[in-house]
C-alpha cells in the first residue's frame, strides 16, 4: 500500500490522475478549441454539461493543467463559491495578480482587467463551474460580452452545468450576444466505471485486492447515476477501516462492510429529499402539490405569477423535481383531451 502521507490524496476530488479514462475525446475537444483561441480565432463559448461525477470539472482542469500554451492565462472559478459577479471579476482580478481592486464598481475592475491582459499581451481562458449557481448569472454573461464590444478584447469562456437547461431563464440581450458550443458528458458504463474504480485502486494498493470488491464498488457507483465520486468515497471509508484495523488489503469484506454503512445514508424519504432543494421556485412547487394534485398547467401559473418564470424553464425545474424522485407527471385523459397532473411522490 502507497504511504499514509499522500495515500488520500489519490482519493481527493480534485485529484487529477495521469490520465482519465473515456474522456480522451472530450479533452481533445476542449484542448482543441482553447487551441484555435490562441491562434486569434473569435471564440464561440463552451457549454459542458451532463450529470454530476461524470468528469466534467476534471477534464478542464486535465486541460489546464497540461496543455500550457504561451500567452494564455487559465482561470478556474466554481460558483458555488464566488456565486455573484462581483465575486468572480474581484477574484479572476487576484489570479491575474491585479492590485487596489477594493472599492470600486465592476465595471472599473473590468476594464482593469482588460487593461491589463492587453499590456501583457495575454489572452484569458475562464472556466466558471457550476454556472447555474451565480445569482446574477444574467449579469456577469453579460459583462463578459462587453469585454468583446467595449474593449475589442475576447476572452474563452468556458461554462459548466449539470444541465444546460438554466440557458433557457437567460435574458434575450444575453442570448443574442453569446454563442455556444455544446459538449455532452454521458454517463459511463458499468465496465468502464470497473475500469476507473481499478485504476485508483491500483494506486494505492498496487496488486493488493480482490478483484470482486473492483465490482461491488462499480456497481454501487453505477446505481447513484455513474457518479465517480461514489467510487471515491467508498475507497476512502474502506482505506480508514484498513487504517484502524492496521490490514493493508482491500478485500471484498471490506468494501462490503463499507457499501452497507454506505446505503444507510442514502436519502430514501421525501422529507429529506426535499431538505436539499435550494431552489425558491422548487420549493413553492413542493408546498403547492403537498396540498393537493395539480395540473400542471395550474402550477405554472401559480409560480409564473410568483416569480415571473418563462415556461420553459418551468418545464426544467418540474423535470429535474422528477429525477431526484421527488415529484411524478402522469398524463391523463379526459373529456376535453388531455392534461398532466403532478403530484409528491409519497
Amino acid at each position: 500500500m502507497s504511504s499514509v502521507e499522500n495515500i488520500f490524496d489519490f482519493l481527493d476530488e480534485n485529484y487529477i490522475p495521469e490520465k482519465l479514462p473515456f474522456r480522451e475525446s472530450q479533452i481533445l475537444f476542449i484542448k482543441d478549441k482553447i487551441e484555435k483561441y490562441s491562434k486569434n480565432f473569435k471564440p464561440t463559448y463552451l457549454l459542458i454539461f451532463g450529470s454530476s461525477g461524470l468528469g466534467k470539472t476534471a477534464s478542464v482542469k486535465y486541460v489546464f493543467k497540461n496543455f500550457q500554451i504561451l500567452g494564455i492565462k487559465y482561470v478556474y472559478l466554481n460558483a458555488f463559491v464566488y456565486n455573484t459577479s462581483s465575486l468572480l471579476l474581484s477574484k479572476i482580478a487576484e489570479e491575474l495578480k491585479i492590485l487596489e481592486i477594493r472599492g470600486i464598481s465592476k465595471e472599473e475592475i473590468l476594464e482593469r482587467i482588460v487593461n491589463y491582459l492587453k499590456n501583457s499581451n495575454l489572452k484569458i481562458v475562464i472556466c466558471i463551474d457550476e454556472i447555474d449557481k451565480v445569482k446574477d448569472i444574467n449579469e456577469i454573461l453579460y459583462i463578459f460580452s462587453r469585454m468583446t464590444f467595449l474593449y475589442n478584447y475576447y476572452p474563452y469562456l468556458i461554462l459548466i452545468s449539470n444541465n444546460k437547461d438554466f440557458i433557457l431563464n437567460l435574458d434575450q440581450r444575453v442570448l443574442s450576444s453569446l454563442n455556444f458550443d455544446e459538449l455532452e458528458f454521458k454517463q459511463y458504463t458499468f465496465e468502464q466505471l470497473k475500469t476507473i474504480a481499478e485504476e485508483r485502486v491500483k494506486l494505492i494498493f498496487q496488486n493488493n485486492y480482490d478483484k470482486a470488491a473492483i465490482t461491488l464498488i462499480a456497481n454501487l457507483a453505477y446505481n447513484y447515476n455513474s457518479d465517480v465520486r461514489i467510487i471515491l468515497k467508498v475507497l476512502k471509508k474502506a482505506l480508514e477501516i484498513l487504517l484502524e484495523k492496521n490490514e493493508n488489503k482491500l478485500s471484498i469484506e471490506i468494501i462490503k462492510e463499507v457499501i452497507k454503512k454506505f446505503e444507510k445514508k442514502k436519502i430514501d424519504t421525501l422529507d429529506e429529499k426535499i431538505k436539499l432543494i435550494n431552489d425558491e421556485r422548487q420549493k413553492e412547487i413542493i408546498n403547492l402539490l403537498k396540498e393537493k394534485e395539480m395540473t400542471t398547467t395550474e402550477l405554472f401559473e401559480i409560480i409564473n405569477k410568483k416569480f415571473n418564470i418563462k415556461r420553459r424553464m418551468f418545464n426544467y425545474l418540474l423535470k429535474d423535481l422528477v429525477n431526484k424522485n421527488i415529484i411524478e407527471i402522469k398524463r391523463v385523459n379526459g373529456i376535453k383531451g388531455s392534461k398532466f397532473v403532478a403530484k409528491l411522490i409519497l
